[in-house]
């Protein structure tokens, strides 16, 4: 009875080697039949279950450790038989005292009708999937514009303020490189950031894009490489912010500022602000007519030579 079926009908594992593995795992793993009987129990099994390896191999049914509704796919898998690994994922397990915990249970064919069954401690995944899930719904409730490349700089994601600032819904960019998003007076930018983020660098910077319906707006956009564990370049992330109002503003100012300017110095008066110290801080041209001195304000005309002297 603790003789692995495996181990009697391929000779390839009849070495010692495979139970010293099943033995040192670090991970409770149970060798059962179709029936769902636990014919071998490793060490970390027997503790975490609470088995006794003498009393419970060959009588034990992993039923009694599986709880619904995981315990009914389980049954239909092993019922079926399985040609090739499954996993079953969030399978709750009963704890001393009405607790429970959850597991991924891995499934993997030995033959005979006999099955590898691993219950992996799943708090690490569950915990990473909610890390990701809050990180996706933070990405998608941002009004910044936000997509992902792959290492071709083919776009795989997007998320909504990216479809409502473009005009492209996610089928009709997914797969596609990013420069039908910009102007044509921006494709030597478009070079230099790939160029840039290709080499492991973030690149920062403004772009003029055009909506779907043909509009121009105008974006900041930081682009920041995406690397794996050895520091291979896999992709980017970009995200963009529209700054159009805030740019037709700063033109607006602009456009007024230099006017008044124009004003101010086609007039023959002389205007000029003070600040609370009584320092100059703006003129016109008129000052260069009036006298050093007046109106309570004195104004030092000295050359440069008389500055440094």
């Amino acid at each position: 009875m603790n003789v692995l079926p495996a181990l009697t009908t391929d000779p390839a594992l009849s070495g010692s080697w495979w139970k010293h593995l099943f033995e040192a795992s670090a991970d409770a793993q149970v060798v059962c039949r179709s029936d769902g009987i636990v014919e071998q129990i490793n060490p970390k099994a027997s503790r975490l279950f609470h088995l006794d390896r003498t009393r419970d191999e060959g009588s034990f049914s992993v039923f009694n450790i599986v709880s619904r509704p995981a315990d009914i796919k389980l049954a239909a898998l092993l019922t079926r038989g399985l040609s090739r690994a499954e996993n079953v994922h969030s399978v709750r397990i009963p704890r001393a005292g009405g607790l429970h915990s959850f597991v991924d249970l891995e499934l993997v064919p030995l033959g005979g009708g006999h099955m590898l069954l691993t219950f992996k401690e799943a708090s690490s995944r569950l915990r990473l999937e909610s890390h990701v899930q809050r990180l996706v719904t933070a990405i998608d409730a941002t009004p910044d514009s936000f997509y992902i490349t792959d290492s071709e700089m083919r776009i795989t994601f997007v998320n909504p303020a990216f479809q409502t600032a473009t005009g492209y819904n996610i089928e009709e960019v997914l797969g596609r490189t990013d420069e039908f998003l910009r102007e044509p007076t921006e494709m030597e930018k478009v070079g230099a950031y790939r160029q840039i983020v290709a080499g492991g660098q973030e690149w920062m910077g403004e772009l003029a894009n055009r909506h779907r319906s043909g509009a121009l707006y105008h974006v900041e956009v930081t682009i920041s490489p995406i690397c794996d564990i050895a520091g291979r370049f896999i992709g980017y992330v970009a995200c963009e912010r529209d700054v159009t109002l805030r740019k037709q503003l700063q033109n607006e100012l602009r456009v007024k500022s230099d006017f008044i300017q124009s004003i101010l110095k086609s007039l023959d008066s002389a205007i000029y602000s003070l600040d609370r110290d009584f320092c100059l801080t703006h003129a016109n041209d008129g000052w260069r007519t009036m006298p050093p001195e007046h109106g309570g304000v004195r104004s030092n005309r000295l050359t440069p030579a008389k500055r440094g002297s």
